[in-house]
């Protein structure tokens, strides 16, 4: 997600392995991977979402498990939640028409076709726990189904609908990534982007009324009438999540770029003959420096939305209501994270520098090459500096102790600027500094590399480590620490 600030305009082997197999090795990685089936209908008067969920998991771990366990971010939006869905700070751009409230309520739920007693639990009543009726075994597989409906809130947020846009974010009951044989609870955090999924196939039907455009996650199957509306299918394969955006005030913009077909929908943009066209770039950029974009389509929608951006495989929302200059960077930034969380996963909760900091470096790296933007690389980064610099010298007068470390859970950063300072600026002011240090060259190298050894996977920070270090030919772990530790606060930046 973009979160930029005002004052901070904030290889040959893996190339060549990743453009020769280009988008087969989804579909290879397809065959094994467990399944959601979502039929929705979406309501407009009542702003209700009804669905029904089939979740077909295969136990591929060296475990047994009795229960399954779901993240559901839906109820982040009650009334009553104790942890607020935005920072204060956020709160009158998110509630433009005052408070509202939103919550996702389960009518039945049952495994192989009988009824089970699900709970709901977690420190937000967010995890749904859905007991199997037995012992499932590694290599054993299971039919969960449920049925469900979704208030939305009115709320200019990743869940929720504005005057413009019907935001389908994180809506749907996700599983749980299982790590040692535990599945992983952490609750919603209105700190970057508290999610962590692993790669599955999607099919999803949406009845919806036929004057609505929308935009997905995936591909559109199969269109059919009927009473009422539209049923619209959609499916994508090895994606991480599925997210939609609906609009009646949807033009599009449509480019095919390499193997990909680019989208474009806004509702109101002066300038979207040059922000259809900074799509196209972008993609065309990143296809060069991470590898080829594996995916058919690719769809960046303008959005109410109170951040800049917000990434979701194959589908980026952008908010309208930036400055153009903003409005583009925040469409690089979440185009880049296509590979940056996208096909290469990593720990958002615990690890949110992984993909925040290094997609704000390739996306000043972008800018850096297309000069007809305005942008200089090393004075960004001048200016990063110094408002980091000044950012850490305010603090630290006022308190005894500050804390600058980067690797920490998003729900121990004791507010939203202190997140976005640590993964976002300092972020790309660490990246920045091993792309000096390693050179342009050797640093492209090794994205590629990280890229093509982590894809369809969630790579650790060791993972990202030892990428740059072998490429690099030197270990460059403790030079990782001192930043992520806060050791180091950016003196060696030039």
């Amino acid at each position: 997600m973009n979160k930029k600030i005002c004052v901070v305009l904030v290889l040959v082997f893996a190339l060549s392995c990743l453009a020769a197999c280009g988008g087969d090795y989804i579909d290879k990685a397809s065959q094994n991977l467990n399944k959601y089936i979502i039929q929705l209908s979406y309501d407009e008067e009542s702003q209700i979402i009804s669905g029904v969920e089939t979740f077909v998991f295969t136990n591929d771990t060296e475990n047994t498990f009795d229960v399954l366990k779901f993240h559901i971010f839906a109820n982040a939006y009650r009334q009553d939640a104790p942890m607020p869905i935005v920072a204060q700070n956020q709160k009158v751009k998110a509630y433009v028409n005052g408070y509202s409230y939103g919550e996702i309520n389960f009518d039945k739920i049952s495994v192989d076709g009988v009824d089970a007693a699900y709970s709901i639990g977690g420190d937000d009543n967010d995890i749904l726990e859905v007991p199997l009726g037995k012992s499932l075994y590694p290599g054993q597989s299971v039919e969960v189904e449920m049925i469900f409906e979704i208030q939305l809130a009115n709320i200019k947020h990743r869940l929720g609908y504005g005057d413009n846009t019907v935001n389908m974010g994180n809506f749907f009951p996700i599983l749980c990534v299982i790590r040692n044989g535990e599945f992983l609870t952490d609750s919603y955090c209105c700190n970057g982007d508290p999610f962590i999924s692993e790669m599955a196939n999607f099919e999803v039907g949406l009845i919806a009324p036929e004057n609505f455009v929308v935009g997905t996650s995936g591909d559109l199957i199969l269109t059919e009438q009927i009473t009422g509306g539209v049923k619209r299918t959609y499916a994508a394969k090895s994606v991480r999540d599925f997210a939609l955006i609906l609009s009646k005030n949807y033009t599009a913009q449509e480019k095919v770029t390499g193997k990909t077909t680019l989208t474009y929908l806004y509702f109101d943009d002066e300038n979207y003959e040059q922000n259809a066209a900074i799509c196209e770039q972008a993609l065309e950029y990143f296809n060069n420096l991470f590898g080829a974009y594996p995916y058919p389509t690719l769809t960046v929608a303008q959005a109410d939305f109170c951040f800049g951006g917000m990434e979701y495989p194959r589908l980026v929302m952008v908010s309208a209501e930036q400055e153009n200059e903003d409005y583009q960077w925040s469409i690089v930034h979440e185009i880049a994270h296509q590979w940056l969380y996208g096909l290469v996963g990593n720990d958002q909760y615990r690890d949110a520098w992984m993909d925040e900091g290094l997609t704000e470096f390739v996306t000043l790296m972008f800018f850096d090459a297309h000069s007809e933007y305005g942008y200089d690389m090393k004075t960004e980064i001048a200016t990063m500096m110094k408002s980091y610099t000044t950012y850490v010298d305010v603090l630290s007068s006022y308190l005894n102790t500050f804390d600058t470390s980067m690797q920490k859970p998003l729900n121990e950063f004791v507010s939203e600027q202190e997140y976005v300072y640590a993964a976002y600026v300092k972020g790309c002011l660490m990246f920045y500094d091993l792309y000096d240090t390693m050179g342009e060259a050797r640093f492209k190298k090794a994205l590629l590399s990280y890229i093509d050894t982590n894809k369809l996977e969630i790579a650790s920070a060791q993972d990202m480590i030892d990428g740059f270090s072998i490429v690099y030919g030197v270990d460059l772990t403790g030079w990782f620490e001192a930043y992520l530790t806060g050791k180091d606060i950016l003196s060696q930046v030039k």
